[in-house]
């Protein structure tokens, strides 16, 4: 079975208020397969902005997500899909996981590998993906990029 590793980036944190900014999908040697800005068809918050550098001029005239949909969900079918927070990427794309075949967090078990214990939590510490990127010496390029966080995931997964 095939992996292939995504990423995405979006409006906000809220999957029924925010949106997907830009999709980003790379096969097991880190070629993209899918790298493409979204048109999120509502604008884009000051604070997500601040992450990613997306500004809804960079999207006004990207693909909506219905027009890149077919190309995300026939990248994905049949094959394993890792994504560092899966949840929360696939509150946005849930068509990804009709498809895949297997989708695998990298986040939780890079959490247990790293091992730093949360109280607050009573378990591991989820890392974020600059800190799991450089723990195995991968460096990250345009971090909160769409291909390049799916790089970063490719390189902490394997």
């Amino acid at each position: 079975m095939k992996t292939i590793y995504l990423d995405c980036e979006t409006t906000g944190l809220d999957p029924v208020l925010g949106s997907i900014v830009e999709i980003g999908i790379v096969d097991d040697q880190g070629v993209a397969i899918v790298d493409s800005l979204v048109n999120p068809e509502r604008r884009i918050l000051q604070g997500a902005i601040n992450v990613h550098h997306i500004t809804n001029e960079m999207v006004q005239d990207a693909p909506t997500r219905e027009q890149i949909l077919p190309q995300i969900v026939e990248a994905c079918k049949g094959k394993k899909v890792v994504i560092y927070n899966a949840p929360f990427d696939l509150s946005f794309l849930s068509e990804v996981e009709e498809v895949a075949k297997e989708i695998c967090c990298c986040m939780l078990p890079f959490a247990e590998h790293y091992q730093e214990w949360s109280d607050y939590y009573n378990g591991w510490k989820w890392q974020k993906l600059g800190v799991a990127a450089e723990y195995v010496n991968h460096p990250i390029g345009d971090a909160h990029r769409a291909v390049d966080d799916a790089r970063a995931c490719r390189a902490v997964w394997r």
